[in-house]
């Protein structure tokens, strides 16, 4: 029988390697495959690791409270990165889907399948008032009785149109205002509605954020306790200092501006 306090912890100590696994390979290949940034997703494996072995060697029984609390916040974390993991990859089909379909209305203008797959995608993403003003004016010109399921769908659109929805978009290349219903922008002839695609939907900044803001807790929750614990006090004072440092540093890379995507808005 485990009665000891020793004994338990040391189990705790190997048990908490199974969910440190999974994060540490999961942020590694996330960062290989451009889900996030490599320099962000590195960190938390790397951080991982630190608090695996701190836990481990049991430097100090009053730190691992707090030792196991940054692995559950790493448990209660990964399902979040995991659902966006799987969003992207949805999102990876709906950009090929239109990326063919701007490749088949740049051979033949008034496609009426290509036109309706953006119009379709770009409702599935809420810009309603897009969809339908991309696609009213290419179902007009067909019989009703041979678009009659189109237009049904589109009509649909158009009972759920809001004021907001008007919005024009701005283009990513040379941030010309265009109104709803443009495919190409009207100042450089950029596939606007696929730049914003591509910039919004597989954009790196929602799993960035999550793990910069689990990077600054345990690096300031975590490690800065650990230092002070560990370290002869002059040391311990330049190691609180790096872990403000990084836990700053790190946010201010996670939330920081992307100017090129923030025009969209």
């Amino acid at each position: 029988m485990i009665d000891s306090p020793g004994s338990i912890m040391s189990l705790m100590g190997c048990a908490v390697w199974l969910p440190i696994s999974v994060w540490v390979f999961s942020l590694i290949s996330w960062s290989i495959m451009g889900e996030i940034d490599a320099g962000i997703g590195l960190l938390g494996a790397a951080l991982g690791i630190v608090v695996g072995v701190a836990i481990m060697l049991q430097p100090n029984e009053q730190l691992t409270p707090l030792l196991l609390l940054a692995v559950f916040s790493m448990v209660a974390t990964f399902p979040a990165l995991r659902s966006y993991h799987t969003k992207r990859e949805f999102a990876r089909l709906d950009i090929q889907a239109m990326e063919n379909a701007y490749e088949q209305l740049s051979l033949r203008p008034g496609n009426l399948g290509a036109t309706m797959r953006i119009a379709r995608i770009a409702y599935q993403r809420g810009w309603v008032a897009h969809a339908v003003a991309i696609a009213e004016p290419t179902l007009s010109q067909y019989p009703q009785v041979v678009v009659a399921d189109d237009l049904r769908e589109m009509r649909a659109w158009k009972n759920q149109l809001e004021p907001h929805h008007h919005h024009p978009m701005t283009c990513l290349e040379c941030s010309s205002s265009n109104p709803p219903g443009q495919l190409w922008c009207k100042g450089c002839r950029a596939p606007i509605l696929l730049d914003h695609a591509r910039g919004a939907w597989l954009g790196t900044s929602s799993a960035r954020r999550l793990v910069a803001a689990w990077l600054a807790g345990v690096a300031s929750l975590v490690g800065i306790p650990l230092a002070a614990s560990l370290l002869p006090g002059p040391i311990a004072a330049v190691f609180v200092v790096l872990f403000l440092a990084l836990s700053a540093g790190v946010l201010w890379w996670a939330f920081r501006t992307n100017r090129r995507l923030a025009s969209k808005s």
